[in-house]
């Protein structure tokens, strides 16, 4: 049984968590809870936690969403013997809705114990003033991780790793103000210097003047975080994207034909996977696609439940037919709607 209390000591941070992951002599906690809004932050810390614990031992990665899981059948998992492995590392996206819907049951069974030698990672977008007291105090001993603050020459080098991978190497000032104007939207920046090196890679002589203007985020990409939000029940993230698209002049109507279109497109890119297309075949079949869109797509789809992502789809196609129909459906309420009810 795995004893302790919820660890205070680092304030919370991915940051300094992930410089202790790195030392040789550090004891890697057998859990974690993953909180906050920014997702980049979190793939990184959930990746140098995979290296670390490769290093330690041999395991097996399995991954859950907590809107399809509960706690008997994480329980379970805990306690069935892995195909591969003895330890498991067990990752939990979409957890807190999981742990809120059983907090009765989480109260009457300490589901932590179970966990023996494996990890456990639980994953959510929720913010830590929104998680309640009682959860606090019954996840313990995990570690919980809500502050995505990173230091700007980590950023800085962050970003000139991404560029490393394409072969590319823009001046440092570029890297910096990059990183400066993007430093408290670690996604929005990981996002703008991907479409960059997609843009200039294989380039001689890239426009780096020209870059930070020319690939300010798109609207496909707001709507591309737009639907994560919608999906992942981030309701205040999804209603903030929201305000945000209409304040730069959308009207509901645009937004909503964005949304279908979106959905839509998330359906097609799927099927082709679930044919056993790779990246190229589907790059292939929707030659009229950029690449980077498809690419965002296959991501996406990797870290949401695709039930959610079909259920999307049926519900804005139905208000789009009853819309035609003249029903009298006000756009404004029926987007209210679907991101309530999604």
């Amino acid at each position: 049984m795995i004893q302790g209390k919820l660890s205070t000591s680092l304030n919370g941070s991915y940051f300094n968590e992930m410089k202790c992951i790195v030392s040789e002599k550090y004891e890697l906690k057998h859990c974690y809870f993953l909180i906050g809004q920014t997702r980049t932050v979190k793939k990184i810390f959930v990746k140098e936690l995979k290296r670390k614990l490769k290093k330690v031992c041999e395991f097996e990665y399995v991954t859950k969403y907590g809107d399809q899981l509960t706690l008997s059948g994480l329980k379970e998992l805990m306690l069935e013997n892995s195909f591969f492995s003895s330890i498991k590392l067990i990752h939990v996206r979409n957890s807190y809705k999981m742990l809120n819907k059983f907090k009765k049951e989480l109260t009457k069974d300490p589901i932590l114990e179970y966990l023996n030698d494996h990890y456990l990672l639980l994953e959510d977008d929720v913010e830590l003033g929104d998680v309640s007291t009682t959860i606090k105090k019954k996840l313990k001993p995990c570690e919980i991780l809500y502050d995505a603050n990173v230091p700007l020459n980590q950023i800085e080098r962050w970003v000139a790793k991404i560029f490393d991978g394409y072969d590319l190497h823009p001046p440092k000032n570029i890297i910096k103000s990059l990183s400066v104007d993007y430093e408290k939207n670690l996604d929005d920046l990981f996002d703008i210097v991907k479409r960059i090196a997609l843009e200039f890679s294989g380039c001689d002589k890239p426009y780096w003047n020209g870059a930070i203007r020319k690939f300010k985020k798109t609207t496909e990409q707001v709507i591309f975080d737009l639907s994560d939000a919608i999906i992942a029940d981030n309701k205040a993230k999804a209603y903030a994207t929201l305000e945000n698209l209409v304040q730069n002049g959308k009207s509901y109507e645009e937004i909503f034909y964005y949304l279908l279109n979106h959905f839509s497109f998330l359906v097609e890119v799927k099927s082709f996977q679930e044919k056993g297309c790779t990246v190229g075949d589907i790059l292939n079949q929707m030659k009229g696609i950029h690449p980077y869109r498809i690419k965002s797509a296959l991501r996406s789809l990797q870290s949401i439940p695709f039930q959610k992502v079909r259920r999307g789809f049926e519900s804005l196609f139905d208000i789009d037919i009853k819309r035609k129909k003249g029903t009298g459906i006000i756009l404004a309420d029926a987007l209210v709607f679907f991101v309530e009810n999604v």
